[in-house]
């Protein structure tokens, strides 16, 4: 009788950890949106499959053991999930543990993000080690029939697993195959599912639709542009300055009567202003498929990192082309080189010289080496020195999150409004890489090298993470509230604003279009500055988002546009298909 009792009082510990389990799931995991209601049966699932584990076993030392392991991994996974969303606003998926030597993510970075509700991830483990012991010395385990019951309780188990992925797909159909979908499969099933299921993932990864042919009309050979910005037989230089985080909404926002963005604001009423910009950001690596969408042309992938996969395959690069024409290439970013393996991808889209946190840091000793006031005059240092015409291309890096001022550095905002503490520090870091930004251009005004370059300025990505939230309509709702500042600034000529949709892909095009240079092979960018053509803006997220001057489009490359945000007609939608052999055959360069 006292081994029966034993035996149930056994289950009702294996039963007790699952719902342990289920509880840091629904309490620790990090919500970029919300999941879809089903985690329970995921774990109910687990639970089931938990005792099957135990009826199969002989030792209850060993089965307590293996519960305890599954212990800790669901907790280190949690915890590594919330550190990473701080400082990179993703989940950690198998592509990111793929690049992680390449991610120079130092202790001091992950002790500075770390706060007290993670450490409360791990206060149960020494209790559960002790009471497991203690549970393996004095209980007796000897339920007679075990293979039966084991083999009931494993197959309601996987059935219960199986039931929740169908809902999932049900509810998203694209969740379960695409790594946007990461943000409602961690809310929606087990810590461990998850890794199962991004292990499945890549296993079985499809190869996506591709094609080696463009309609005509969407080849990018257009290079006329509005007489006002043209400049006639001048390889002026070029300054590219991509600015961490920076959201079109703070550009001529004040708070409490101030510019968050002084110097930014007198660019954008003096150049070309492009007030519907979309951002291509879109991996793990979402920074790098920025600079890899200008420099190609060519689109990043939804799935994973191009720019590291395929540097050396791009049949087109803007530095490459420039040099030709006789222009020095140079790149700056304040982290290490192989922060992404950007020292080996821009060297081989063709820049001459490479500036990383060496080169920053060996100027001023006192600095972390990303801050962006002393990146800057390290910019400008090289530059004034440099041979011209040339082409620079800048990445700052302040305003990443966690938002946090350099050391000793005081606020330039004085904010009394009631708003959250998170987006006061927004605030705050945006106006110390602006007032940064005035001293760099200070600096390259005092050497007149300003009077004949071509200044090009946008945000990577706002500071907002894409949300799943609603399946594929949250998905392009998010999409087009990801609106990042372009302007573009040509000496002696009049500003502009511009409304028509447009994205990283097209700065290429738009920069030789000023210059009046051609490239013989096809862009798949546009050039904005030109009248002729549709406009539109093209993100190949998962579904693809067709942003169109009146309509926003989504669809699947096998099955065409089907649905879009403002009611449009079903001529509309096929004629818009055609807008997805542009990503057909984007993938097709990179592939062939």
């Amino acid at each position: 009788m006292k081994s029966l009792k034993d035996s149930f009082l056994i289950i009702l510990i294996v039963l007790s950890f699952a719902f342990l389990l289920f509880l840091k799931n629904h309490l620790f995991a990090v919500r970029i949106g919300d999941g879809i209601g089903t985690l329970w049966i995921d774990y109910a699932g687990f639970a089931l499959i938990l005792l099957a584990i135990l009826l199969l076993s002989k030792s209850l030392t060993l089965t307590f053991s293996l519960f305890f392991l599954i212990n800790i991994f669901n907790s280190l996974m949690l915890f590594s999930n919330r550190i990473y969303y701080r400082y990179f606003g993703d989940y950690i998926t198998l592509d990111i543990f793929s690049l992680a030597s390449n991610i120079p993510f130092t202790w001091k970075n992950i002790v500075n993000l770390i706060r007290f509700k993670d450490i409360c991830l791990f206060f149960d483990l020494p209790f559960l080690a002790i009471f497991s012991m203690i549970s393996v010395r004095k209980l007796r385990f000897s339920l007679k029939k075990n293979l039966q019951f084991a083999l009931i309780f494993l197959l309601l188990g996987i059935s219960l697993t199986g039931l929740n992925l169908f809902l999932l797909h049900k509810t998203l159909p694209y969740v379960l195959t695409f790594r946007y979908g990461s943000s409602m499969l961690f809310n929606s099933m087990s810590v461990h599912n998850f890794y199962i299921l991004n292990l499945f993932q890549e296993r079985i990864k499809r190869e996506k639709i591709i094609s080696s042919s463009l309609p005509s009309e969407l080849i990018s050979n257009d290079y006329e542009i509005d007489k006002r910005f043209k400049i006639k037989n001048k390889l002026w230089n070029i300054i590219i300055v991509e600015f961490e985080s920076l959201g079109a909404d703070v550009i001529g926002k004040k708070i409490d009567g101030q510019e968050i963005t002084p110097t930014l604001n007198r660019l954008y009423e003096k150049g070309i202003y492009f007030k519907n910009f979309y951002s291509q950001a879109l991996t793990c690596s979402g920074t790098l498929d920025v600079e890899f969408s200008i420099l190609t042309t060519l689109y990043p992938s939804p799935k994973s990192p191009y720019a590291i996969k395929y540097a050396n395959k791009v049949p087109f690069s803007l530095p490459k082309f420039l040099k030709k024409q006789g222009y020095k290439t140079m790149f700056f970013h304040a982290n290490k080189g192989d922060f992404y393996r950007r020292s080996t991808v821009m060297k081989i889209l063709g820049f001459d010289e490479l500036y990383f946190y060496d080169y920053f840091l060996s100027k001023e000793r006192k600095i972390r080496g990303i801050d962006d006031f002393p990146f800057f005059l390290g910019c400008a240092e090289a530059i004034k020195n440099s041979s011209q015409p040339f082409f620079a291309y800048l990445v700052t890096l302040s305003s990443h999150t966690p938002f946090e001022l350099p050391r000793g550095e005081k606020p330039g905002l004085k904010i009394s409004e009631n708003i959250d503490e998170k987006t006061k520090k927004y605030y705050q870091i945006i106006n110390y890489s602006d007032r940064s930004f005035r001293a760099f251009l200070d600096e390259l005004n005092k050497e007149s090298i300003l009077e004949k370059t071509i200044l090009i300025l946008f945000g990577d990505h706002t500071r907002t993470v894409p949300e799943s939230k609603g399946g594929e309509i949250g998905i392009v709702r998010e999409t087009v509230k990801n609106k990042v500042p372009l302007i573009i600034l040509i000496p002696n000529s009049k500003g502009d604003t511009l409304d028509e949709p447009s994205t990283h892909t097209d700065i290429t095009p738009t920069i030789l279009s000023i210059l009046g240079l051609k490239y013989n092979g096809t862009l798949l960018g546009r050039n904005l500055l030109s009248e002729k053509g549709e406009s539109f803006a093209l993100i190949n997220r998962n579904p693809v988002i067709l942003i169109k001057k009146d309509n926003v489009l989504w669809g699947y490359l096998d099955k065409g546009f089907k649905n879009c945000l403002n009611k449009c007609s079903e001529s509309e939608i096929l004629e818009s298909n055609k807008f997805l052999e542009i990503i057909k055959y984007s993938e097709y360069v990179l592939k062939k």
